[in-house]
């Protein structure tokens, strides 16, 4: 009797432990700021948002499936569809309703994945839905910054004629311009400067400038654009 009291007491023990192992790790992901490089879609609709499978999409959306699902790292499938490049895809989610302006949870949107990856056909799509062109990360990154980091010129023109911030600063005061000419994107640099109201003389929280930035990477063409154009 003794040991098959002390054995039930030993599982109720065992249980409590694993549930609060279990509370604790959620915890833990709850608060983490980074999204975990591993996570992986949960639904049938995100599967086919990240595999591009646009039939099953539309498919999925049919039996009532909601467009704006969020996985664990806060992904939607335009978010998905937009990190691939699934012009397909994005248009049937658009079409169903997609909300364009949804965060993951690094503050990310459809639209600063396009210009990451400098995808114009998307950007456009997502700028024809009133997408917040000056919405901004975790970090304080603008979907601009991010094409001026990958020298995404056509995708930048396309940020700017739509209202985008050209002198927004992030957390560290970085612009677009720096990030452009710390990556040595000349026509990215090119771009910016040919607007009047840029500002060459932003300074970051270490006190570089865009031309600092340039100089220490020995981007020596963009130090000539940012010399004559001061």
């Amino acid at each position: 009797m003794c040991l098959k009291i002390l054995s039930l007491f030993g599982m109720a023990v065992g249980l409590c432990s694993i549930v609060w192992l279990g509370v604790a790790a959620a915890a833990q992901y709850d608060q983490a700021d980074v999204i975990p490089g591993d996570e992986l879609p949960t639904t049938a609709l995100m599967d086919a948002a990240w595999d591009g499978r646009d039939a099953d999409v539309k498919a999925l959306l049919k039996t009532g499936v909601d467009v704006n699902m969020r996985d664990p790292a806060g992904r939607t499938p335009l978010i998905a569809a937009s990190t691939n490049g699934d012009v397909e895809v994005v248009g049937v989610l658009l079409a169903a309703g997609a909300n364009v302006n949804l965060k993951d949870r690094n503050g990310e949107t459809a639209l600063m994945q396009a210009a990451l990856n400098g995808n114009l056909v998307i950007t456009r799509a997502l700028l024809a839905k009133g997408v917040d062109v000056n919405a901004v990360t975790k970090e304080g990154k603008t979907a601009l910054m991010m094409a001026a980091a990958g020298g995404h010129h056509h995708v930048m023109e396309a940020l700017i004629r739509n209202g985008a911030n050209i002198n927004a600063k992030d957390k560290d005061d970085r612009t677009a311009l720096m990030f452009a000419a710390s990556n040595g994107e000349t026509r990215a640099v090119t771009t910016l400067l040919a607007l009047p109201e840029i500002d060459r003389s932003v300074r970051d929280r270490s006190g570089d400038t865009a031309l600092s930035l340039a100089a220490r990477a020995n981007y020596i063409l963009i130090v000539q654009l940012l010399v004559k154009s001061s």
